[in-house]
């Protein structure tokens, strides 16, 4: 796979106190919580879902928490591992080729793809494969104090 790995994803029951334990555990710096609207594909349908995000600024693979919501952000713990990709739909076949499922995908609301697809890998574990093309967008809801690569 021709992709680039570039953070982890977290869903978390609350931003506020688990940007709080990051940073005192850790060290770590979030952004201020930013909020996405988004349509995504769930079997077949189109369903809009709205995510309150925060990623951390420094520590490349960044950590994206996700406030929980919806499918499929409704799980807490690691959601995906996001990695930029030159050739999603191409790669993705292949990891569906290969015994992966696609979970859900980014979609226009007439349910055209556009820039992330979930995939299950074989054996388990979810990639969130994002089209590199899509780094403008991605650098959007990151924030100013996160550098897209």
């Amino acid at each position: 796979m021709d992709a680039n790995y570039f953070h982890v994803a977290i869903v978390v029951e609350s931003l506020e106190k688990s940007r709080e334990a990051f940073k005192r555990t850790m060290g770590l710096e979030f952004t201020e919580p930013s909020t996405v609207e988004l349509n995504v594909a769930l079997d077949g349908e189109v369903a809009q879902r709205t995510l309150q995000v925060s990623f951390s600024t420094a520590h490349r693979p960044y950590i994206e928490l996700i406030q929980r919501t919806e499918t499929p952000w409704d799980q807490l713990g690691l959601n995906h591992v996001g990695a930029w990709c030159e050739h999603p739909e191409s790669e993705v076949a292949a990891i569906v080729e290969q015994g992966g499922r696609i979970v859900t995908r980014r979609v226009h609301p007439d349910g055209t793809p556009l820039g992330f697809i979930y995939i299950e890998m074989p054996g388990g574990g979810v990639i969130e494969v994002v089209d590199s093309a899509r780094k403008a967008d991605m650098q959007a809801i990151m924030g100013p104090d996160v550098r897209v690569i």
